[in-house]
């Protein structure tokens, strides 16, 4: 095999390394200039994994018990795909809208089939894929309309193309080929996938990178049409990813999307170091070498995750902290990782690749606990986590600020979990599937525009949308202001207590003159301790209502709230005199709120609190604690 770097290739590198430095900071796309002569005349694999890295991670995984467990990972699964006798077939989901999952499953397949035969050379893995590869090309498109949908499937056919092309029968690499272009690469240019070079978040991320996966799998195919791809996702990316990331590493969309969003992007700073050399700095972005940490902050020791926004509170395996564990030498961030590694939960899913690949470039290392206790961003959504410590009886406290006003965001400015004993007593409510809520939609005729974030959009509607469904605030009955902003002032870390404190007061418009709110670990992270202080306008009363949404059985009690899991007991109070401590169902159809909507309850929860008026003009300090009884 033709080296992958020649003489002269080298030489070039080392003018992209002081290219790179420019990081193409505002610069058009029509105006960055790449050289792709290598590209041209370089032979297949080309992606991720060169032949002497598959050589070399056969030798590695009996010595490196991570890589080890990967590369038996991949195997095992391509092991399991030999034995479906099913083809893909082309299936949208309830609401006709994507056939995201027929990609990712194609992925799932393509993928570690082609690995399988890359390491073990048994034909057996090679057929199969190449099934799979000709069904899929054989479908009628991609579904472009849902660009989410091509990209996927594209980056499926893009490394079985790349990786099986010395056994591929010719008919298959042409269509391939051809389906590459036609379905994903020439509609992401010039047709219905062009937006995703100015989406922001992690459309951006996904779509760029397998379009760019494409460009270099077919290059010599396709060499004006991958050259556009190259510079617009370079252009575009950079652009996004400054907005992502930047200034501390939070992730807008919240951590379910962080490992959606962030695995692409280091796929595709990947795909550019493979193919030029360099990621071009993207790798360097503000808050981009900070994003691991946030990723790990947002996992509590008993098992759960700062579930904020459109994500899910099950802790799950993260192959994208291996990236950043090599890349940014920090080991410590894959702490809670391996004890889901070694109880073999991590899941038959299309991003173990990229946990396998950085685990084979990080080599065996230690990987002990980390030393910081509190992580603060204050990026699109402004974000505070503390851990009183890393084992799994530590405290845990996650206080959401910002606006409902940025991707997946929900009213929940002000909004916090709690976690002590091993148990979250307060939580947020659960992501359901998208396409069921588009169905719930569709049945009652309403605008195609349902999630839009304008004020009396569909989507606060929703059940768990609506501020008073979540761990916060609502002031006289009335929504948050989407374009209102919680921000982050300040924030403490003592041995007595550790947190920070929000202004809320954009959040509630007209009803309230100032407003804000404290969170902190007390106890030694045993119990939390919550302040809100409001003034209401003069002239105007104010009707407050104070809930959590918690998981534990509650009781109202004379003086609080009695939170039980079965083995302990808490207790919510506060120090509003009289105050009349209420619950409320978890089904919409009992909740004494405008969001009614048709919605299946939610099990296992409860929304407790209570209410309390301010007169006009009038300030108050009201403080919340919850702790052991």
């Amino acid at each position: 095999m033709k080296k992958l770097i020649s003489l002269s290739a080298a030489l070039l590198m080392l003018g992209w390394a002081a290219l790179a430095q420019t990081d193409f900071d505002g610069v058009e796309w029509k105006d960055i200039k790449l050289d792709c002569t290598q590209l041209q005349s370089q032979e297949h694999p080309r992606l991720f994994l060169s032949d002497s890295d598959i050589k070399n991670i056969k030798k590695e995984a009996g010595r490196n018990r991570c890589l080890g467990a990967f590369h038996q990972m991949m195997l095992s699964q391509a092991e399991g795909y030999l034995e479906e006798t099913e083809s893909l077939v082309y299936q949208k989901d309830a609401s006709g809208k994507r056939i995201l999952a027929v990609s990712r499953d194609a992925l799932c397949r393509i993928v570690s089939l082609s690995y399988a035969w890359r390491v073990t050379g048994s034909r057996q893995y090679l057929r199969k894929a190449e099934w799979h590869i000709s069904t899929v090309c054989d479908f009628p498109d991609w579904n472009p309309s849902h660009f989410l949908d091509p990209s996927e499937m594209s980056l499926a056919v893009a490394i079985g193309y790349d990786w099986l092309y010395k056994g591929l029968s010719p008919e298959v690499a042409q269509k391939a080929a051809a389906r590459l272009r036609d379905f994903a690469m020439e509609p992401a240019a010039h047709g219905e996938g062009q937006h995703i070079f100015s989406r922001d978040g992690n459309w951006n991320q996904v779509c760029t990178a397998c379009m760019t996966a494409d460009a270099i799998a077919t290059y010599e195919n396709n060499p004006e049409l991958s050259y556009e791809i190259f510079q617009r996702g370079l252009e575009g990316n950079i652009r996004a990813a400054k907005k992502i990331y930047a200034p501390d590493g939070a992730f807008p969309e919240g951590p379910g999307y962080w490992e959606y969003g962030t695995c692409y992007q280091e796929y595709l700073n990947l795909l550019f170091e493979g193919a030029f050399g360099t990621d071009f700095g993207l790798s360097r972005i503000q808050g981009f070498d900070n994003t691991g940490l946030y990723k790990a902050f947002t996992r509590s020791g008993c098992g759960h995750i700062f579930n904020y926004s459109d994500n899910s509170d099950r802790l799950t395996p993260s192959p994208g902290l291996w990236y950043m564990a090599w890349k940014f030498g920090n080991p410590g961030i894959l702490y809670d990782e391996l004890p889901l590694l070694e109880s073999k939960e991590y899941p038959a899913e299309r991003r173990l690749l990229l946990a396998l690949i950085c685990s084979y470039r990080l080599g065996n290392v230690k990987i002990g606990q980390l030393s910081q206790r509190m992580f603060v961003s204050r990026g699109v959504n402004h974000i505070l986590m503390v851990k009183s410590s890393w084992d799994d009886k530590g405290g845990y406290l996650g206080l959401k600020g910002g606006s409902p006003d940025a991707g997946h965001s929900h009213m929940d400015a002000g909004s916090f979990v709690f976690d002590a004993y091993g148990t979250r007593w307060v939580s947020d409510y659960y992501l359901r599937n998208y396409a069921k809520q588009e169905l719930i939609f569709q049945k009652l005729g309403l605008s195609k525009d349902m999630w839009a974030y304008q004020q009396d959009s569909y989507r606060w509607y929703l059940f768990p949308y609506n501020n008073r469904q979540h761990s916060t605030l609502t002031v006289n009955d009335h929504n948050h202001r989407v374009d209102g902003f919680a921000s982050l002032q300040e924030t403490w870390d003592s041995p007595e207590r550790t947190g920070g404190r929000l202004d809320m007061t954009p959040v509630f418009g007209e009803d309230i003159s100032y407003a804000s709110r404290s969170a902190s670990l007390i106890d030694a992270g045993k119990g939390v301790e919550i302040t809100d202080t409001l003034r209401a306008p003069d002239g105007k009363p104010a009707h407050v209502r104070f809930t959590i949404v918690t998981p534990a059985k509650a009781k109202v009690a004379e003086d609080g709230i009695i939170l039980s899991d079965g083995a302990f007991s808490m207790v919510l109070g506060c120090n509003v005199p009289g105050a009349q401590y209420k619950t409320w169902s978890a089904d919409p159809k009992d909740y004494d709120s405008p969001t009614a909507f048709g919605e299946p309850a939610f099990r296992k929860t409860m929304i407790c609190g209570y209410e309390y008026d301010i007169p006009a003009g009038g300030q108050v300090a009201v403080t919340t604690t919850i702790k052991k009884k």
